[in-house]
């Protein structure tokens, strides 16, 4: 299985103002050093939560074959499912009906699809691409992200700038993955 992001917002989380202003940048002369290290932050933040943390971001999973029983989606919280294309015995790319599975939510947001109970699954041409999962996850608007998501960027934003005492730079790093771990993903499905 490969997952591909295909298409993400320009717009980021944490603005390079609101940036500057918890870094306490007066000047332009960093914006865009500072620019770069909140994309950095976010994408730390990402990771680490395992969740998408921006507003409507599509990618693409590529599959060798059909799934068994669900497939869970990565990066919560799902949005939608665009698409399920697949490759058939003439190795013509084709659109799957979207009769033949439903899109579940779970109160976390996070998402899956499963078969529905008469889904007539075509033969596949043996290929690593044979299904292409489409779907789209994040929030509706940024005001929607979890503000404990949003500070732990801007701790790790902290700590990848590397101003302030040495005590500042561990406290901030060290606080980072805590705030991550303290959000509460099932307030805000």
């Amino acid at each position: 299985m490969v997952l591909t992001l295909t298409s993400a917002p320009a717009e980021e989380p944490l603005t390079v103002d609101e940036a500057k202003r918890h870094l306490r940048v007066l000047h332009a002369d960093l914006d865009g050093e500072i620019e770069t290290l909140v994309k950095v932050s976010r994408d730390y933040a990402e990771r680490f939560s395992a969740r998408t943390l921006r507003t409507s971001v599509t990618r693409v999973m590529k599959m060798s074959d059909w799934f068994c029983g669900e497939l869970k989606l990565p990066f919560p919280p799902l949005l939608g499912v665009t698409s399920i294309t697949y490759y058939d015995t003439s190795e013509v790319s084709q659109t799957l009906a979207s009769s033949n599975y439903e899109v579940e939510l779970s109160t976390d947001g996070g998402g899956r699809i499963v078969w529905a109970w008469d889904a007539v699954l075509p033969t596949l041409f043996t290929r690593e691409d044979a299904v292409t999962v489409t779907f789209t996850t994040g929030y509706s608007a940024n005001s929607s992200i979890p503000p404990l998501a949003v500070h732990a960027m801007k701790t790790k934003l902290t700590e990848l700038f590397g101003v302030g005492s040495e005590n500042e730079i561990k406290a901030a790093k060290e606080s980072t993955d805590r705030l991550l771990g303290m959000v509460d993903w099932t307030g805000y499905a």
